[in-house]
């Protein structure tokens, strides 16, 4: 599984907030927030729990096994997340037939 930075940015916009405002909350820069949004980076672990809570949402919420998006380059920004991701990716590619 990977975080869904679409889920993200509607998910704070459902409740109403800015990317400014939400990343004052979460302890981060507007530019990392948004950085989770765009698919340039990923939040880190410590980071993950504090958006599931701001935004009220459990955490798998934000999360997809869609990995069309993943690339090395958002995967590299992120080595707390990336087992996550890269999980994700050895899982899609397994194919459990002999």
């Amino acid at each position: 599984m990977i975080f869904d930075r679409q889920t993200l940015r509607k998910a704070r916009k459902d409740k109403g907030l800015s990317a400014e405002s939400l990343a004052s909350q979460l302890g981060v820069s507007r530019q990392t927030l948004e950085n989770y949004e765009n698919g340039i980076t990923y939040p880190t672990v410590e980071t993950l729990p504090r958006i599931a809570r701001v935004l009220g949402h459990p955490l798998e919420f934000f999360f997809t096994t869609d990995n069309s998006n993943l690339t090395m380059d958002n995967v590299s920004d992120a080595p707390e997340t990336a087992s996550v991701a890269a999980g994700a990716t050895s899982q899609a590619n397994h194919d459990p037939t002999p």
